[in-house]
């Protein structure tokens, strides 16, 4: 199958699908632990959650059917050739739902030339 494809296009879509999970988090407030440039990283994108909170959080989405790793303090989304942008649409949707239930939130902490950083925070703080 990856002869068919082609590995030129599969990366071009992988980095394009990595570049599409990056910006989404962003847009959701979500703290990218990743590099920002997707020339710098491969296809797996790790969004911070709370080191007590990861486990917990893996598991809540993989009931949701969206299957994620938690790793340390983070998620990490690993996207591939067959991943779409409504997949991860869909995927960001449900770990900021679950990342709500859980009471926990982003707020901005820095704004630099460096790029947004984000805090994860519990809700009302």
């Amino acid at each position: 199958m990856i002869g068919e494809i082609g590995v030129r296009e599969i990366y071009r879509h992988v980095q394009g699908i990595s570049q599409g999970v990056i910006d989404g988090a962003l847009e959701r407030e979500l703290e990218v632990a990743s590099p920002l440039d997707v020339t710098r990283k491969g296809a797996t994108t790790a969004i911070r959650v709370g080191e007590r909170q990861s486990a917990l959080i893996e598991q809540a989405m993989r009931r949701r059917g969206i299957i994620v790793a938690a790793r340390a303090d983070a998620i990490r989304l690993a996207p591939h050739f067959f991943t779409t942008a409504s997949d991860v649409t869909t995927a960001l949707d449900v770990l900021q739902e679950v990342l709500q239930e859980s009471g926990v939130t982003a707020a901005v902490v820095s704004d630099d030339d460096a790029g947004v950083i984000y805090r994860l925070a519990p809700l009302g703080r």
